[in-house]
Formats: structure tokens, C-alpha cells, sequence
């Protein structure tokens, strides 16, 4: 809808920063303050509803999802959004050129508004037919039926030796500690440094993730593209639909090709860097070209802003989703899931109503600071986050016993391969006088992993 509003003026950043004030104009022309206020609640129930799906979605797809594929799988959730947000960028375009920039028409914000209902009625539909969690079943005492849906899961029978194998794990590490209520999580997750840490890693991925500046850039890529030299309002909707073209094809690329075979840490390490150098280039192209002149450089500003995305779709936008879900403890996973939502949501929130501000004051110094913000993130992975690719949930605990050492010792995976860990084992013991972990074999892997 944002978008949608900035064609009410052809003023570059005000349409943006006012869109909240043209809106009103462009539902109720007489000005109804009933009318507004039953927008407003609608929408505020429409974003309590995206407050409770963003948790749980990621959550639930970590908690059922095999080991071997559990990534790939948890960054799918990254892959619909990248196809909503895609979606959205050509149905504004799709309005634009149909209805024209009249922001007095109303199908203008009814077609946008509606087609809105349509994932939420899909989901609704489909999870009618979806099995619980396993870890949440066992959570509840229903061991016999989280054995059962963790058969379903695998393909395989109750019987199969990986299932008893993990279902054991499962059992054993919920036995292991007693239900906790709100307070006792909270005070849980306060209960030593590294557990602490580990819980703090969904709001400092997330965090990350929006300091990036994706966001940003989703938001007001029509006033990006003009900045770089695409002035017409059609021709900066068309570069932000080829944008959100690049994103879905990238990401599927990242999910088939990159989140399980290089794993976590490289990715996020390489698709920083890439970010980072793509963003610093495009302000220093912003600052050598004040009043909008178009030369070589223009082409090469416009093709960083696709690479941007590019490597944001092969790193933090796939790998910030398992990074998040699997790193903090089964009993804990509900409470930090909701703080790393929280975290990106408020930060998404700053950088919304900062950036028009920053492009209006200091255009060049927009890009530069996501640029310089994403090399703190690259720093941050490279000493503070070990590779968890890989490892039955159950298992990551060991990992987090000396950070900065694991850490480090990881980085050695950043330009190769990591070994595939395979069973419930105490890590401690996987390597031996230098020795690494056995890899899983192509063909021992699942139907689905050897398909992607």
C-alpha cells in the first residue's frame, strides 16, 4: 500500500514519507473519521495475526523438519515472503498501469487490500491437514504420538532405526527438565552466560538481518531507483519489479545449492561481504553524482543494487531463519523465537521511519552506514557463531560450552564444505586428534535432499 501512496505526488521523498497522510484521502475522499477508525482496527487485528504467525511458522517447520534438510526447509519460509513481497511490487505496478496515479480511484487500495486475504485463508486451509510437532507432542507426554509423526515424517515406519533413535533423544531430553511456566523460562534463559547468549542469538540475528538495509530497500526502492537514475514513476516500479524477480530466483538458488551444503556461517559470512561492498559502491556512486548525472556508473550503481540482492538472498535472508530456530533450547525455543520477532519487527520499524530522512539529509551516507552495519554483522559470525548445520537439536548445547573458540574453529568451513554430522552423539567426541566428524552420504540422504 505504501507503494501506492507514493504516486499521489512526484516529489521523490515526501510521497514516500507522507504516504500515511495520503492514505485517509485515498479510502474515505469525505474524510469519514468512522471510517478510518474501522481501518485502523482491522488492520491492527491483521497485525496481531502476523505477529503470531512469524514466530510460530519458523518454529513449527524447524521442529518436524529432518535434521539433513532442516535448514533449507526453515529458509522456505524466507522463499514465500520473497514471493509475497515480489507480488506485491507487480501488483502495484499492475494498478499504476491499469488505474493510473489517481489516488482518488478506489480499486486502487480495494484489489491491493483483498488480494492480502488470500495467503491467510491458504494457510488456514492447509495446516487443517498438517501433523503437530513432534517436539511440542512430546512436550505435552504424547510420546506415542510424536513416534508416530516423526514416522510420517521420515517416510518410514515406527520401527526404522533413525526414528527410534531420535524419537529416544526427544524423550530424553524433554525428561530431563521439568515444564516451565513464563517466569521460569525467562529466568531460565538468565540462568548461565552461554545459555544467555544462546537465547540472545534470534534478536541478534534478526537485528542483523534488518540492518542489512533489505528493508530499506523493499520499502522505497521507487525512490532508489530514481536516485540512480530511473526518474519516471513507471520505470522505478518496473526496475522494483525485476528486483523482486531476482530476489525469488536467488533464494530458491541459495535454498537448492547453498543453506545445507556450505552451511550457516559461510553464507552469512560471504552474502555480508557482497552487501556490504555492493552498498558502499552505491553510495560513493550517490555522493560523485549529487544532481542525478548519468553516465557509465549509473548502469554499474543499478546492476549493484540487483547483486545486493543477489548475495542478500544466497545469505542472511535464507540462513538468519534455521540460525534463529535451531541455536536455543527445545523448552526455550517458543520464548526466543518471540524475542528475535520482536527484534526484527522494532528494528524494521526504526529503519522504516529513519531511512526517508537519512536519504533526504545525506543520501550516500544511507547506503554507507547499511554497508559498514553489515560488515559488524560479517565480524559477529566469524567470532560468535558456530556452524549448527547439521546437528540434531538436541546435540547444539555442546557447541555453545566455549563460543569464541568454537567459533573460530568453524571459520575453517568458510571456504569448504563442513563435514555432515549424523546421529544423536555427545559432540565433544566426534573429533579425535584432529580428526572431523564422519559426512552423511550422498546416498544416505533423503529423497528430497538428493532431488535439490
Amino acid at each position: 500500500m505504501r507503494s501506492l501512496s507514493q504516486h499521489a505526488e512526484r516529489d521523490g521523498l515526501d510521497s514516500d514519507y507522507q504516504s500515511t497522510r495520503v492514505t485517509p484521502t485515498i479510502l474515505y475522499p469525505c474524510g469519514s473519521q468512522a471510517a478510518l477508525a474501522y481501518l485502523n482496527i482491522t488492520r491492527f487485528v491483521a497485525g496481531i495475526g502476523v505477529g503470531v504467525v512469524s514466530p510460530v511458522v519458523p518454529t513449527y517447520i524447524s521442529e518436524s523438519s529432518p535434521k539433513e534438510i532442516r535448514g533449507r526447509l526453515t529458509g522456505m519460509y524466507q522463499l514465500f515472503l520473497v514471493f509475497g513481497i515480489a507480488g506485491s511490487f507487480w501488483t502495484n505496478y499492475g494498478l499504476f498501469e491499469y488505474f493510473g496515479d489517481d489516488p482518488k480511484k478506489e480499486a486502487l487500495w480495494q484489489v491491493a487490500f483483498g488480494l492480502q486475504a488470500i495467503p491467510g485463508i491458504f494457510l488456514l486451509y492447509s495446516m487443517a491437514f498438517q501433523y503437530e510437532s513432534p517436539r511440542w507432542l512430546a512436550e505435552q507426554g504424547r510420546f506415542d504420538q510424536m513416534k508416530s509423526v516423526l514416522a510420517a515424517l521420515h517416510g518410514t515406519s515406527e520401527n526404522d532405526p533413525e526414528v527410534i533413535t531420535e524419537a529416544s533423544a526427544i524423550k530424553k531430553d524433554v525428561q530431563s527438565r521439568t515444564k516451565l511456566s513464563l517466569l521460569e523460562q525467562i529466568k531460565e534463559v538468565g540462568s548461565s552466560k552461554a545459555m544467555l547468549y544462546r537465547c540472545s542469538i534470534p534478536m541478534i540475528v534478526m537485528a542483523f538481518g534488518q540492518l542489512t538495509g533489505i528493508n530499506a530497500v523493499n520499502y522505497y526502492s521507487p525512490t532508489i531507483f530514481k536516485q540512480l537514475g530511473l526518474t519516471t514513476a513507471s520505470a522505478g516500479l518496473l526496475g522494483t519489479g525485476i528486483y523482486g524477480i531476482v530476489k525469488i530466483i536467488a533464494t530458491i538458488l541459495a535454498l537448492a545449492l547453498g543453506v545445507e551444503q556450505y552451511g550457516r556461517k559461510a553464507l552469512i559470512v560471504w552474502g555480508g561481504l557482497g552487501q556490504a561492498a555492493c552498498m558502499i559502491f552505491i553510495g560513493v556512486y550517490v555522493l560523485s553524482h549529487p544532481h542525478g548525472e548519468r553516465d557509465y556508473l549509473t548502469y554499474l550503481a543499478i546492476i549493484s543494487l540487483y547483486v545486493y540482492i543477489t548475495f542478500f538472498s544466497f545469505g542472511w535472508s535464507v540462513a538468519q531463519w534455521p540460525v534463529m530456530a535451531e541455536c536455543v533450547p527445545n523448552h526455550l525455543r517458543s520464548l526466543t523465537m518471540a524475542f528475535g520477532m520482536f527484534s526484527m519487527w522494532s528494528t524494521t520499524i526504526l529503519i522504516s521511519k529513519l531511512t526517508p530522512i537519512v536519504l533526504d539529509k545525506i543520501a550516500w551516507g544511507t547506503y554507507v552506514i547499511f554497508g559498514v552495519a553489515t560488515l559488524f554483522a560479517v565480524v559477529w559470525a566469524l567470532l560468535f557463531y558456530p556452524e549448527t548445520g547439521g546437528y540434531a537439536i538436541e546435540d547444539i548445547h555442546d557447541l555453545f560450552e566455549n563460543v569464541v573458540k568454537q567459533s573460530l574453529h568453524d571459520n575453517r568451513y568458510i571456504l569448504r564444505r563442513p563435514p555432515v554430522k549424523r546421529g544423536y552423539t555427545d559432540l565433544a567426541g566426534q573429533e579425535e586428534e584432529g580428526g572431523e566428524p564422519p559426512r552423511r552420504s550422498f546416498e544416505s540422504a533423503t529423497s528430497l535432499d538428493r532431488l535439490l
